[in-house]
């Protein structure tokens, strides 16, 4: 079984999600099912497990888990707003995620960021949700698409997880633990295209999770254009403005102007030139 993604995302995000080199098309353009059953393909490699699905995503592990009906979410909240919550994990809002593709595109760019020491919130699992939403607005995301008092349908997840930690996230949900591929059913389809601003013109040659994806590596993207030096996006934006008007705009004929403008000039300095004296008037 092969599952197939979008040549568009990978071309997008080859640079930013996939540091190593590699062809875009050949290498990452699907993720299969091997012999052994694990998920393989751009890095991730999928290891089926008896309790949370195991991730390896270059060396670090992502472990995930589906609960619905969930009783204690705004105890959750409040002990990650406390900064008590033990293990720490990654808790997604489940109605926003169509399947599991764009958590593991936000995960890599999560990894990526913390190797380069530059996590723009403060623990790789709160990055996480941060990356998922696509947004540069971090309250905003985390209140998005994370949980709330009210959440009943979550998605865990935790990095570098050992068993015992695995075995405490699951004492510490209150809820019914569910297959992940039920993700695809239960997705808020309405509330995934208001947040990531997705039409249906769009979602005619894409999917929701290709989507998503995508402006994952839009948001990567523009905070590295806006990141740079002032004189280099000055450099960058007139490039693109000389490029636009290149194609768009017809250069003027400089001799056909210059022609003109000398024959307006002579007819403006005939109207108004003062008439010669004639020889009557000496």
């Amino acid at each position: 079984m092969r599952l197939y993604f979008s040549q568009s995302y990978f071309l997008d995000l080859s640079l930013h999600l996939f540091p190593q080199p590699c062809d875009v098309v050949s290498s990452l353009h699907y993720l299969r099912i091997s012999e052994s059953g694990c998920l393989v393909g751009g890095g991730i490699t999928f290891e089926p497990e008896e309790a949370m699905k195991l991730f390896n995503i270059n060396g670090t592990t992502l472990s995930l888990a589906l609960y619905t009906d969930v009783s204690n979410s705004k105890e959750l909240l409040e002990s990650m707003q406390t900064g008590t919550l033990e293990p720490e994990v990654a808790f997604l809002n489940a109605l926003l995620i169509p399947n599991i593709f764009p958590v593991l595109a936000a995960a890599h760019k999560t990894l990526v960021a913390k190797s380069r020491d530059s996590l723009t919130t403060r623990t790789p699992h709160s990055e996480l949700v941060y990356n998922y939403s696509g947004s540069k607005h971090i309250t905003e995301s985390l209140k998005r698409c994370g949980i709330s008092d009210s959440t009943t349908y979550i998605l865990a997840a935790r990095f570098d997880a050992t068993p015992d930690e695995i075995k405490a996230i699951e004492k510490l949900i209150n809820g019914k633990e569910i297959d992940l591929e039920e993700l695809e059913g239960r997705a808020n389809q309405s509330q995934i295209q208001k947040h990531y601003k997705i039409s249906a013109s769009e979602l005619g040659v894409s999917s929701l999770a290709d989507a998503i994806a995508c402006r994952i590596a839009a948001q990567s993207r523009l905070q590295t254009f806006v990141s740079r030096p002032a004189s280099d996006r000055h450099i960058l934006a007139g490039t693109v403005c000389g490029v636009y008007l290149a194609q768009n705009y017809q250069v003027p004929n400089i001799t056909k102007l210059a022609d003109t403008a000398l024959f307006m000039a002579k007819v403006v300095e005939e109207k108004y030139r003062k008439p010669k004296k004639s020889d009557d008037d000496d």
